[in-house]
């Protein structure tokens, strides 16, 4: 399936909510520690300054939004701060659409990032291997995990490099 990618303005808000509630749901029975947000918390993370929203939906229905992702961007490089795909579209090509989208940005002349991050639980292998797959190399490790979360689990640090 294509998927077409699209900036996120206030009205999908409600509905990138109900895909973090879906993955949540989708998570519950697995080995995963996937810490769901709030409307609030994904409104507030999108409004900081630097950061960028993206959304993609099959090509045709854009009223059908199926993942999203923001990013922040800073003056050398590219931070990815979530990716969320609703779990009916997996491994169907929305994720790999947005993440093209960030690649594209870094190949644009003049070029002025130089490489994409994201920082993963060391749980989600899943994610690991889809990263690789899109051709970031795991290059770090961060020891006690990502601030933000209640549990002290590691993550690794991913990079995509404009070499």
């Amino acid at each position: 399936m294509y998927y077409s990618v699209k900036f996120i303005n206030q009205s999908d808000i409600e509905i990138l909510a109900d895909i973090e509630i879906n993955l949540r749901d989708h998570y519950s029975n697995e080995n995963y520690l996937f810490q769901s947000m709030s409307k609030d918390e994904i409104e507030r993370l999108w409004k900081k300054k630097k950061v960028v929203g993206v959304c993609c939906f099959p090509d045709g229905d854009i009223s059908n939004v199926c993942g999203y992702m923001l990013y922040e961007v800073k003056s050398a490089s590219i931070r990815i701060c979530r990716l969320c795909i609703n779990p009916p579209h997996f491994r169907r090509g929305a994720g790999r659409s947005m993440i093209d989208c960030i690649k594209s940005k870094i190949y644009s002349p003049p070029v002025k990032f130089f490489h994409v991050t994201v920082v993963v639980d060391e749980s989600m292998t899943d994610f690991h291997k889809f990263l690789v797959a899109c051709g970031f190399k795991a290059t770090t490790v961060v020891w006690g995990g990502i601030d933000s979360r209640p549990y002290r689990r590691d993550a690794f640090r991913f990079v995509f490099r404009n070499d």
